[in-house]
């Protein structure tokens, strides 16, 4: 499947990286608005262990299996992030688009 990643956030990601499967992909510069060029894998859910940094701080989000979450194996999906703050803590959201 292809997967891309979208900064919906309203502040420009300076280091993004995600853990798929065993894999390690890491993307820079990635601003506000943009997406990340495709990458192949051989499935995913529409979260997994990411760390982004920005201007001023890094934020980080493990992933956690959900029962009933659908688990792409084919096609394309295009997931956005957001970087968002509940209780001066900070966190990453995840929408998957399409």
């Amino acid at each position: 499947m292809q997967l891309k990643l979208k900064n919906d956030s309203d502040q420009d990601f300076k280091k993004v990286t995600i853990e798929i499967g065993d894999k390690k992909y890491h993307f820079e510069n990635l601003k506000k608005g943009e997406e990340t060029e495709t990458i192949k894998v051989d499935g995913s859910y529409s979260y997994f262990p990411t760390m982004i940094i920005v201007e001023n701080d890094t934020v980080r989000a493990k992933a956690f299996c959900y029962v009933g979450e659908k688990f792409y194996q084919s096609g394309s999906l295009l997931v956005a992030l957001t970087i968002d703050e509940s209780e001066g803590k900070k966190f990453i959201e995840f929408t998957p688009d399409g």
